[in-house]
């Protein structure tokens, strides 16, 4: 049986990554040849290599959509929340942050469950109804609130990503439990 050229495993793991890069989607590992524990290891976002696979890309050199970034901009080179927003936390600091929130009940998944907080494009997870889930600013529109506009940024893309990527349904949920958290 031949083994494949070490060429084409180098260009599939930088494709794979890239793409990692600008959308924040993993591979689908069971129809690839990547080992799926170093993918999962890569992915971190504390991950040495992913930063310095960021830092490599050039991706952000090269960008031609107006009024939006990449997946790993906002990992590593978006406005950070101040220490102390999770004291104690391994990962307090290490959060860009949020968009903000305009309009839509709910709140932000680590505030009301046992999770760990986690964001897609500065959103956060959201614990919510996914029949009315809330609103955020663009982010075209947070570029703008922290001067990050790159020149020639005038007019933005249209944007798909204006809510949570994951809403935790609250309706299998006691009401009076749904109640307590949405009024906090």
């Amino acid at each position: 049986m031949a083994r494949p050229r070490r060429g084409k495993r180098r260009r599939q793991r930088r494709d794979w990554l890239n793409d990692y890069l600008v959308t924040g989607i993993e591979p689908d590992l069971p129809d690839s040849e990547l080992n799926p524990f170093h993918v999962m290891d890569v992915c971190r976002c504390d991950s040495p290599e992913l930063r310095a696979a960021w830092e490599e890309s050039g991706i952000m050199r090269g960008w031609d959509k107006p009024g939006i970034r990449p997946f790993a901009w906002w990992l590593f080179d978006a406005p950070r929340l101040p220490e102390g927003t999770f004291p104690g936390a391994y990962y307090d600091g290490l959060y860009p942050e949020p968009r903000l929130h305009l309009g839509g009940p709910g709140r932000p998944l680590h505030e009301v469950l046992s999770f760990g907080p986690r964001q897609h494009f500065g959103i956060w997870d959201w614990f919510g109804d996914p029949d009315d889930p809330p609103t955020f600013e663009t982010q075209f529109e947070y570029l703008v609130r922290h001067e990050l506009l790159l020149p020639d940024e005038d007019e933005p893309l249209p944007e798909p990503q204006t809510r949570p990527a994951s809403i935790m349904d609250a309706a299998g949920w006691p009401a009076k439990l749904t109640l307590e958290i949405t009024n906090g």
